[in-house]
């Protein structure tokens, strides 16, 4: 995290992130994570595989698209995208 807070949910367990802080997903662990305002992220993902895939499907048609809003999770808003 580089400026603000997230919220995110890694294998059942929710956790907030502030400055300064790291998230670690283990590979094959359900996450999600929400933002709790502005925040600053620097997103690695290694290894990469097919991630580029993945948010070319989600957001092909652009992040603000009807077929992106629709796939996100109502439980936590238009912020928030899950990934298992």
């Amino acid at each position: 995290m580089l400026e603000g807070a997230i919220r995110a949910i890694v294998g059942g367990t929710e956790r907030r992130y502030g400055a300064g802080e790291t998230l670690e997903v283990p590979a094959g662990t359900p996450h999600q994570m929400t933002s709790e305002g502005p925040a600053r992220v620097r997103w690695e993902v290694r290894p990469a595989l097919r991630t580029a895939e993945f948010f070319e499907r989600l957001y092909g048609e652009g992040p603000d698209s009807a077929r992106a809003a629709a796939s996100r999770p109502s439980s936590w808003g238009s912020s928030a995208t899950r990934y298992a």
